[in-house]
């Protein structure tokens, strides 16, 4: 329940524009990458995150967790 309070807190970041750090960047994706999020909170984020446009810091931390959680 923890981890998807994180996510939706983190969609409302993103639907406010707010630019997320590193740190939230990995833990969101973590959370997508895991069985932890519906669905519909996985294409909430993406939505959010495509409107309000990734930063190279949102995407680079994405590659890296992608990459950590692939081992």
């Amino acid at each position: 329940m923890e981890k998807e309070a994180n996510l939706l807190f983190l969609i409302e970041q993103l639907k406010r524009g707010v630019d997320l750090s590193g740190e939230d960047a990995a833990c969101a994706m973590k959370i997508i990458m895991s069985a932890d999020a519906e669905q519909s909170q996985k294409a909430a984020f993406l939505t959010a995150l495509a409107k309000k446009g990734a930063t190279g810091e949102e995407i680079a931390s994405f590659a890296l967790t992608i990459r950590q959680m692939a081992r």
